[in-house]
């Protein structure tokens, strides 16, 4: 063998004059056939490697070159940055200020906070620190935000943009006026824009701002929602047939441009739709429809004698307050589970200016008050200086109230 396990042997040392001066024993090394065939095969392992991932990186730089630029490192620089500077949502020691707009829309994003209002836009990341500042021409701006990117657009006119938290990184103007857009966190967004021929065309956009596809409606698309992992889209319309509304709930797949109808409701309205973790939720004028996830009614819930005012939806929980057709101060809030199941059912008293859904928490918003309610009934109220324009819940027991010039920190505990 080529390997070989070698004897010991004495080795004896001679001198000039002949004579014995030293003898001694020697071991020379052992080598074991297994193991060094292991480290031999390790080796070529390793240069494998090193030269796979040469390969790689080449590919992907000749792949994704449009996307790498000077600007992405400087955001990806920005950006860890940030993660070094807080944590949490935002510094609850520090309000964060601003120019004051007769027009503005607010959102969190990215443990931060975005301004959108008729003449700028700002932006703070989690240490209240503003990290940008733009014109904005939005006469009624909106604000749709996910994970990767923000998106705004002016709604009865035909612009949008899309932010991340250091700069605007599109925008387009549309031919048709846009009426609603929305954007997933996996960057996957759409908008719902009228056209000469058609009620609505809903327009599908990938994460790259190239468009998928578009769906025709003769009716009208009140609201839509895209799952968050930017592969399906669930949209509501309403059309009129001898006299009467009617709605149209249907679903498409991202990417199939197909469209399949899924349910019809006579005598109703879309009012918002949205999905769960069992299926969606639509809400309509007189009725909420609860789906699982193949299209199939769960539960239907009907409003009897009382108008609808507020309704969001939750991963796991719905929440709506029904309005006294005869009494604008005189309200009932509901909270139910994903599948339709009733949780609560209370009073409220008061002209209500907010409403938000976190996890089973609703928190409403009046003008000197905040209210939260869990779904086992639980009641905590806080009192707040009036005039505040919007309500953002950063957790169960903070609220981030948005005034026309400053923002607020409100602990509910």
């Amino acid at each position: 063998m080529f390997f070989q396990k070698k004897d010991k042997k004495e080795k004896i040392i001679i001198s000039d004059d002949d004579f014995l001066r030293e003898s001694k024993t020697v071991d020379e090394p052992l080598t074991n056939p297994y193991y060094a065939m292991v480290s031999y095969r390790y080796k070529l392992a390793k240069y494998a490697a090193v030269i796979i991932l040469v390969f790689f990186v080449l590919i992907s730089i000749s792949l994704n070159s449009e996307n790498i630029t000077y600007n992405n490192f400087v955001f990806l620089i920005k950006d860890m940055n940030t993660v070094f500077e807080a944590e949490g949502v935002l510094n609850v020691q520090k309000n964060v200020r601003y120019n004051p707009d007769k027009n503005q829309a607010f959102a969190l994003y990215r443990n931060g906070l975005a301004i959108a209002g008729s003449s700028n836009i700002f932006i703070y990341n989690s240490a209240g620190k503003q990290t940008y500042s733009g014109d904005l021409q939005y006469m009624s701006p909106h604000i749709s935000s996910s994970e990767k990117y923000f998106l705004v657009y002016d709604q009865g006119a035909k612009s949008y943009s899309i932010y991340n938290s250091f700069a605007k990184v599109y925008e387009k103007k549309n031919d048709n006026v846009l009426v609603k857009a929305k954007i997933c966190d996996q960057g996957v967004y759409a908008t719902v824009s009228q056209d000469q021929k058609y009620a609505s065309v809903l327009t599908l956009y990938n994460k790259d701002f190239g468009e998928i596809q578009k769906h025709y409606k003769e009716k009208y698309i009140t609201d839509f929602d895209i799952s968050d992992n930017g592969e399906n889209v669930i949209i509501a319309s309403a059309g009129m047939q001898n006299g009467e509304f009617y709605t149209d709930i249907s679903t498409t797949v991202v990417g199939s441009g197909e469209e399949t109808t899924i349910a019809t409701e006579r005598g109703a309205f879309p009012m918002m739709v949205g999905y769960n973790d069992s299926g969606s939720v639509v809400c309509c004028d007189e009725i909420t429809l609860f789906f699982d996830k193949e299209g199939g009614v769960l539960k239907r819930f009907d409003y009897g004698y009382e108008k609808l005012s507020f309704a969001s939806v939750g991963n796991k929980h719905f929440a709506l307050i029904l309005s006294n057709f005869d009494s604008e101060n005189d309200h009932k809030l509901l909270v139910f589970d994903n599948e339709g199941n009733s949780l609560l059912e209370t009073a409220i008293t008061g002209r209500i200016d907010g409403f938000e859904l976190y996890d089973e928490n609703v928190y409403i918003l009046f003008d000197k008050e905040i209210k939260r309610f869990s779904a086992d009934g639980e009641e905590h109220a806080v009192s707040i200086s009036p005039g505040a324009k919007d309500m953002l819940v950063i957790n169960k027991n903070t609220v981030l109230l948005c005034y026309a010039n400053h923002t607020a920190y409100i602990e509910i505990n």
